[in-house]
């Protein structure tokens, strides 16, 4: 799991520092713990170094990819603590699940 994580940790600072790769090469496209320490990590990164409205048209690429790849949700008390632009995003998804179910 360490390697894992360190692994998924490589891949989303390698990701963010090169604007000509596609999220694709970010996420994975078939573990969706991979891409869940992936949120989480960005989700840190983004406490830490930005929220700003200069992460947010990338940030929705990437997690539109890694939906798109591993749907999954998340609980509500944990988006709370998630930046908002994660929260809305992965809120919204959520909310389109239930809809869908219906």
């Amino acid at each position: 799991m360490n390697f894992s994580l360190e692994s998924t940790t490589l891949r989303l600072i390698n990701g963010l520092g090169s604007a000509e790769k596609p999220a694709s090469s970010v996420a994975s496209s078939e573990c969706e713990e991979l891409n869940r320490v992936l949120i989480l990590t960005l989700a840190s990164s983004m406490h830490i170094i930005c929220s700003g409205d200069e992460t947010q048209l990338w940030c929705k690429e990437l997690l539109s990819t890694i939906m798109q790849n591993t749907s999954h949700s998340w609980a509500s008390h944990s988006l709370t603590c998630f930046p908002t632009v994660l929260s809305e995003f992965l809120g919204k998804i959520i909310i389109e699940k239930k809809i869908s179910n219906y």
